[in-house]
């Protein structure tokens, strides 16, 4: 039996999401993103510093693929159901052009698409993107929609992936970059500390101070290490900045395969 192409469309993101998890660890298991101790005896400064190399070329393109493919399902999803409805309405018929060409997954948060204010709920209504659907996949649809999180809207799966495909189509490349990594003590004892910064934010870039201290005269050295645990996130020019893009590509796949996708091929 053949896959429907919007199953096909979805197995597809997951290969390159899965392409770009083994280039990010080979990366990451290499020396291009590194944390490392430096020491300054005179002024007792001990410091953690980022290290990093060259981002890969290709790690756009995977993540834009991956984006694209999943939009692209969605899409191919709507036209199915809309051409099953308009069928059943009209003696199985198939959907006019002028319909198929305006058939695609809606989806609305509270902004607009240049970030005004505005009502989801009366946008969804308004939309002729799933007219000839199914009365309980509209259903289904409606109550998945992000604006129905309020002011949260942003945290949806649906949101993120229209966000992020709206971004590469029309802007920029998906940017990835190291991001901050969490930090951990190991068995740290401090008698005085004049200054000390656990934890800095921001952007990383290499050669960004991630954490000091500074230990004043008289008082021993602690025998302490630092333990940092790297990842790669969304760039800033993203709309998901700093958030991990591997774990969050694979949370929005499967969203749409088991909120999505299997609640909606019962109306095909």
């Amino acid at each position: 039996m053949t896959l429907e192409s919007h199953w096909r469309r979805l197995n597809r993101a997951y290969d390159h999401i899965q392409t770009l998890d083994r280039s990010i660890q080979r990366w990451l298991d290499s020396d291009a993103y590194r944390v490392v101790k430096e020491h300054d005896p005179e002024i007792r400064r001990t410091a953690y510093v980022a290290r990093i190399g060259t981002i890969p070329d290709d790690w756009p393109d995977l993540v834009g693929e991956a984006v694209h493919n999943m939009r692209s399902a969605l899409d191919h999803l709507a036209f199915a159901l809309n051409a099953e409805g308009y069928a059943d309405a009209h003696n199985g018929a198939a959907i006019p052009a002028e319909r198929e060409n305006k058939s695609s997954f809606p989806i609305f948060g509270n902004v607009s698409q240049a970030g005004v204010p505005m009502d989801g709920a009366k946008a969804f209504k308004s939309s002729t993107s799933y007219r000839d659907m199914p009365a309980g996949a509209v259903s289904v649809i409606e109550q998945l929609q992000p604006y129905k999180r309020g002011k949260d809207f942003r945290l949806d799966p649906l949101w993120a992936i229209h966000e992020l495909s709206r971004v590469d189509k029309h802007r920029i490349d998906l940017g990835v970059s190291a991001s901050l990594p969490q930090q951990s003590i190991d068995s740290i004892h401090f008698e005085a500390v004049t200054e000390a910064a656990l934890g800095a934010g921001g952007p990383v870039y290499d050669g960004k101070e991630l954490s000091y201290w500074v230990i004043p005269e008289g008082y021993k050295e602690p025998d302490a290490d630092l333990n940092f645990t790297r990842s790669v996130a969304f760039g800033e020019t993203t709309p998901l900045w700093n958030q991990p893009v591997v774990a969050t590509l694979k949370g929005v796949r499967d969203y749409l395969r088991f909120k999505v996708a299997f609640p909606l091929d019962s109306f095909l």
